[in-house]
């Protein structure tokens, strides 16, 4: 019995030794530490707008903006990064490890401040040999980054309600002590540089803004921006654009197979990632062929001119995938020029939505004239060049 008692507390205290190591995780994030929610949600360059600023000694600032609109929050960077020197003395004792890589992650809200430290040592030895000078070297910046906090207004069911919205200054550091020794001159130019080219954008708080997406670089020893402009986005950017439009489709009309061509312009307008609007406007000429017994049985082409007007919503992740997808896309047309018995006068046609695969679309299309008389439907081929 004394076995069976001693078996049972070894059991449990294994069991508890288990159970001290289980990880508590946030339900917003089950896959994730508290610490990780707090410290690390959204990850280092993962939000919608990123500015780079090479500073002097080949330290970095990175400024990362939920929504645009949040740059109006930040107005004294200098102010800022001496309010968090400050607040980091107490633990400066740590700063002297030199071959030791940190990151600190400083959360500010409007109840408290929360500091996390984390420490890398270097992978290997590293040495720098001058003459007969041999130095350990460092590789690896240290890394301060600054949570703060903005409120958005948002609809939920019809009522407006404040949403916090986290942005982000980091700092990449040759020593974290070199936070001490940035130019205030430098913060200033790089902060109204970085306002005075986002311009109107900086103050547009419509809920698609929150859409767009800006990023740019600069260096600001030589206070000048570098690589793409200001407003050119790494993945999507929300525009409007006017461009040609050709195409050419088949389509079984009236009884016999005819083909067509069609050319004229669209406005394009991104609507969110990957989702476009098309409004096309069009002259897009059907070709009939039939035997001429009064020309000695000679083949005749008829061509019938219809002005098209389409519009088409393009939700396809790219429109070079192969998949067939469902195509929301419509048109009317109106025939303005006729030959042969073809159609009649006054005749209209308006197709609905059909199949697409990369730029090749299938959709029905109806024909009819005076108020639905003489309706007749067909199905077109089309290919969009692009």
């Amino acid at each position: 019995m004394k076995r069976i008692a001693l078996l049972l507390v070894l059991a449990v205290a294994g069991t508890g030794s288990l159970l001290s190591q289980i990880v508590i995780y946030d339900q917003a994030y089950p896959q994730s530490s508290r610490t990780e929610n707090m410290f690390n949600r959204p990850k280092p360059g993962t939000l919608r707008n990123n500015f780079n600023f090479y500073l002097h000694n080949g330290n970095r600032l990175s400024i990362e903006l939920s929504y645009i609109e949040q740059l109006q929050s930040l107005t004294n960077l200098d102010s800022l990064l001496k309010q968090v020197w400050r607040t980091l003395q107490p633990f400066s004792d740590s700063f002297n490890k030199p071959l030791v890589s940190r990151r600190i992650d400083y959360y500010q809200n409007a109840v408290d401040t929360r500091l996390r430290f984390l420490e890398y040592p270097q992978t290997g030895n590293l040495f720098r040999i001058k003459g007969t000078d041999t130095a350990q070297l460092k590789m690896e910046q240290d890394t301060l980054r600054i949570s703060l906090l903005t409120k958005r207004e948002m609809t939920s069911n019809k009522k407006k309600i404040y949403v916090d919205q986290l942005y982000f200054v980091t700092l990449y550091l040759n020593n974290i002590t070199d936070l001490s020794s940035i130019q205030g001159s430098d913060l200033e130019w790089a902060l109204t540089t970085l306002k005075a080219d986002l311009g109107r954008n900086l103050y547009n708080s419509s809920r698609n803004s929150y859409y767009n997406r800006f990023a740019a670089t600069y260096n600001v020893v030589t206070q000048k921006k570098l690589g793409a402009p200001i407003g050119e986005l790494k993945g999507y950017t929300r525009r409007t654009r006017f461009t040609p439009y050709t195409q050419v489709g088949i389509q079984y009309a009236r009884g016999a197979w005819t083909p067509s061509v069609g050319v004229g312009f669209e406005v394009v307008r991104d609507v969110y990632t990957n989702q476009k609007q098309h409004f096309i406007l069009l002259w897009e000429p059907y070709f009939f062929f039939r035997n001429n017994a009064a020309a000695g049985g000679k083949v005749t082409m008829d061509r019938n001119d219809f002005i098209t007007f389409k519009y088409k919503y393009n939700m396809f992740s790219s429109t070079n995938t192969k998949e067939l997808n469902f195509a929301t896309n419509v048109s009317l047309g109106y025939l303005v020029n006729r030959n042969g018995d073809w159609f009649e006068r006054h005749t209209f046609k308006f197709t609905l939505p059909g199949l697409q695969a990369k730029n090749i679309m299938l959709e029905p299309e109806f024909y009819f004239n005076d108020f639905f008389r003489h309706f007749s439907p067909s199905l077109k081929l089309t290919l969009v060049f692009e």
